[in-house]
């Protein structure tokens, strides 16, 4: 299995109006879609952040970052750490091989 990158990182903080501010008005990063407790920002090369306030009922069984690294081959990834990270693929990934 290859790692491709990484296309999506969720943080689940009791800090969210300041992760918030620093993902929107000092990054810059575009807010595509919001409610109470949620927010997801797209990076320019189409990664994807997504923040979860404490009360946010997503996501519920993460307290830390969790990392979504794009695989070539799904079924041989594994995470033996204990700790949750997504698993994505994508037939038609444009990303080089590495």
């Amino acid at each position: 299995m290859k790692i491709k990158g990484i296309v999506w990182l969720g943080i689940r903080t009791s800090k969210f109006d300041e992760m918030q501010n620093l993902y929107h008005n000092i990054m810059g990063l575009d807010i595509v879609y919001q409610e109470p407790g949620f927010i997801v920002t797209d990076l320019p090369n189409g990664d994807r952040v997504e923040v979860f306030a404490d009360d946010s009922p997503y996501n519920t069984f993460f307290t830390n970052p969790v990392a979504g690294f794009l695989v070539d081959d799904i079924a041989s990834a594994r995470a033996p750490d204990g700790f949750i990270y997504e698993l994505t693929y994508s037939p038609n990934d444009p990303s080089p091989e590495k």
